[in-house]
């Protein structure tokens, strides 16, 4: 994250929620890790109306397949859209 901050050259700072129970799941509304939100928005579009939230792992689509980190590029889409706001 870090690295695309910089790519990006944006000064923001990047919080780290520990999510370790399922209470804890529900309550950060946690679709699994890892997670990553812009503002609080989901970097995922289709993923922000999701409700099965848990410990569990998460799996992204990248080029037609699902891989268990979110392409750069989708989370420079979210931080350019939430720079629009």
């Amino acid at each position: 994250m870090e690295k695309i901050l910089k790519e990006e050259r944006l000064d923001l700072s990047i919080d780290s929620v520990p999510v370790e129970t399922h209470e804890e799941a529900l309550a950060h509304r946690f679709l699994g890790s890892p997670t990553i939100r812009v503002n609080g928005l989901d970097i995922e579009v289709q993923a922000r109306a999701r409700e099965d939230f848990g410990l569990k792992c998460r799996l992204y689509q990248t080029g037609g397949i699902l891989v268990g980190l979110p392409d750069a590029n989708l989370i420079k889409e979210s931080l350019r859209e939430s720079l629009k706001e």
